[in-house]
């Protein structure tokens, strides 16, 4: 028995692969994303890796509370919004994210209350590590953008570091 693909995700399949395809290229990931539909991009912002970003225990990355809240909350819808400040293990956005290869990561986007800290979490080690990011070494670029054919959040991460990310 063959696997199920839904018309969606057929056509978002296609798209990841051109987008995959066209990192490649000079311009890399961040101009093909518009073709492709994507729109409303933000750059969040710019943050060297820290030992807490990387940490093989935390397996988050923290965002600046501020940008997050004057760059990427004006986006959200009210569900969203609500999703993100949920408590628990069930609690925070499903959302995907994009590195500079076209490889896309799951991660959620939480708020942490007992920090009052925005983070990023579940795949986000393992997207370190496939990446060879470095603490103090690699500096990333966060942005924020709606992708077209289903108007959903996604992140992408674009290496501004002291040598050529992966």
């Amino acid at each position: 028995m063959g696997i199920l693909i839904s018309t969606e995700d057929m056509y978002n399949l296609m798209l990841l692969t051109q987008c995959a395809y066209d990192a490649s290229l000079p311009g890399g990931w961040l101009n093909t994303l518009l073709p492709l539909g994507a729109t409303r991009f933000s750059k969040v912002c710019i943050k060297t890796l820290t030992l807490s970003d990387t940490d093989q225990c935390l397996k988050m990355l923290a965002l600046p509370k501020d940008n997050v809240e004057t760059l990427i909350f004006p986006i959200l819808n009210v569900e969203e919004r609500k999703r993100v400040g949920e408590k628990g293990r069930n609690g925070g956005l499903q959302l995907s994210a994009y590195d500079e290869g076209g490889r896309i990561w799951n991660l959620i986007f939480k708020y942490w209350d007992t920090s009052k800290t925005y983070v990023l979490i579940e795949d986000w080690k393992t997207m370190v590590d496939t990446n060879g990011w470095e603490v103090e070494v690699d500096t990333l670029s966060l942005w924020s953008f709606r992708f077209g054919c289903n108007d959903k959040l996604c992140f992408a991460f674009c290496c501004d570091g002291k040598r050529k990310c992966l």
